[in-house]
């Protein structure tokens, strides 16, 4: 016996006696059907009408013709689910299906603030949220065990090793806050922290969150911004450089929509759903229009950005910087991070990686009389794997395309930072060829007048392949400082 249910507004014991007097029915039209042949009608039942005889008749039901004379299996059609608001206002229209929960749902979030200067103070805060959003992120490029190999608990992917944040998403009526939850080796760090905030330009419906871009629909049209999540995730990092984690996000994209409804994020495309229907109206028409926007590649947001930025590299440089960082962070979070453990970048992206980090090397590396700058610069450069002829040919040519802008660049301190550093952490000619130490000794011979006199000497107490290379002449240089000194 099969039977087709639709929508159907009666309680739940009356369809369990229904369920239990139609299988009873069955089983006597069937010995019934042993006895004699009739005419069968593929007529469907009518559960009011059957309600009905069943009250009437009880046991008897299998006497009737509703179930004696139709054929198996039985299909019973039950009336739709009539909405309370369409009864009271037949001209309101459901925009959702009523078996299916809104993708935006109203609730309430306590926030929690401690105050650093009273540790022993708690402070709620309560606000009502009308959008969240939660997503996990994997450190990708990093072998992880089979779960045949993986020793992890049963309800854990094998991939759970590798997870290393949550980020929760969290909106009023117009703003947005995104908080981030570290995770290391399984286990949640600490309670977390709001690492960027959203001020939508109007009320916002819906969020989705990309692994380097916030998308917001708002009554107004569909708005593009910039995360903080790889920023949070590196930020403890010794080895790496990081941008800031306290800068402002950017507003990155911003497109009109009328009469948006609802919007949903494929693997290439967003999708908008707006409406033209008018809700006073008395009757409405149902018109309804999708947009598939594509969503732009790493590689094509990084281009971009850079493109505007390039033009302000000499005139305004942080304006330059800024777009230069959030290009960089695209990239880096595309590379790094993902929600699917098992994603892989492309070839194209790990360069165009590579070639950010090598340009943010070169602007701190500019930095004028700023050890901390040239310490990040010299971050970049490890990080763009730039050998240390790379760095002094991109400096040159860094210097000659200022010139032809009229400005002027310069680099000498941190190049001589920079080959220091390279001298103290790498000790074979492979990475330290000659071309650099004679460079490196060419700019410690005028550091004479620099107020360094001993640097010469310092590096060479901590550096063996110094010691071997050129002896005169460093000799020489030593005793020259001496006697200047």
């Amino acid at each position: 016996m099969c039977l087709t249910l639709t929508h159907h507004n009666n309680t739940y014991l009356s369809l369990v006696a229904l369920v239990s007097a139609i299988s009873y029915s069955c089983k006597c039209i069937l010995l019934e059907d042993e006895k004699r042949e009739t005419k069968r009608s593929s007529s469907p039942i009518r559960l009011e009408e059957l309600l009905k005889e069943v009250s009437e008749l009880g046991g008897k039901l299998h006497e009737t013709s509703k179930l004696s004379n139709g054929p198996l299996p039985v299909v019973a059609l039950l009336p739709s689910l009539t909405s309370s608001s369409l009864v009271s206002n037949p001209a309101r229209n459901l925009r959702t299906s009523p078996f299916k929960p809104p993708s935006a749902v109203t609730m309430g979030v306590a926030i929690r603030e401690i105050p650093a200067n009273e540790p022993w103070a708690e402070q709620m805060t309560t606000m009502n949220s009308s959008v969240w959003h939660l997503r996990p992120f994997y450190r990708i490029n990093t072998y992880y065990p089979s779960k045949n190999e993986s020793s992890c608990p049963r309800m854990r992917s094998a991939a759970y090793g590798n997870l290393v944040a949550f980020n929760c998403v969290v909106c009023t009526q117009q703003e947005g806050y995104m908080y981030h939850f570290p995770v290391f080796e399984g286990e949640v760090l600490s309670l977390g922290k709001c690492i960027s905030e959203y001020n939508f330009t109007s009320a916002v419906k819906h969020v989705i969150l990309e692994p380097c871009l916030l998308h917001a629909l708002t009554s107004t049209g569909l708005e593009t911004y910039t995360t903080r999540a790889i920023h949070a995730i590196d930020e403890e990092s010794e080895e790496l450089a990081c941008p800031p984690l306290e800068e402002p996000v950017c507003l990155v994209g911003l497109r009109p929509f009328i009469g948006v409804v609802d919007v949903l994020l494929t693997k290439s495309f967003i999708v908008i759903m707006s409406s033209s229907s008018d809700p006073h109206a008395k009757f409405e028409s149902h018109e309804e229009t999708l947009y598939c926007l594509r969503l732009p590649s790493a590689g094509t947001l990084y281009t971009d950005m850079m493109a505007l930025g390039t033009s302000h590299r000499f005139s305004s440089p942080q304006t330059y910087w800024q777009l230069l960082t959030e290009a960089h962070s695209v990239l880096r979070t595309i590379t790094s991070i993902s929600s699917d453990p098992d994603y892989a970048p492309l070839q194209m992206e790990v360069e165009l990686y590579r070639e950010s980090c090598a340009l943010l090397s070169e602007y701190y590396l500019c930095s004028y009389d700023d050890e901390e700058d040239w310490n990040t610069g010299y971050k970049y450069s490890v990080m763009a794997k730039l050998t240390p002829m790379q760095v002094m040919d991109r400096l040159k040519k860094l210097e000659q395309d200022a010139k032809r802008a009229g400005c002027n660049v310069k680099y000498s301190g941190g190049l001589l930072h920079y080959l220091k550093l390279c001298l103290i952490d790498c000790d074979d000619d492979a990475k330290m060829p000659v071309g650099a130490l004679n460079a490196l000794l060419d700019m410690l011979e005028g550091e004479k007048q620099s107020g360094k006199p001993f640097l010469l000497s310092s590096l060479i107490l901590e550096s063996s392949l110094l010691r071997q290379f050129s002896t005169e002449r460093t000799i020489r240089m030593i005793q020259n400082h001496i006697k200047d000194g």
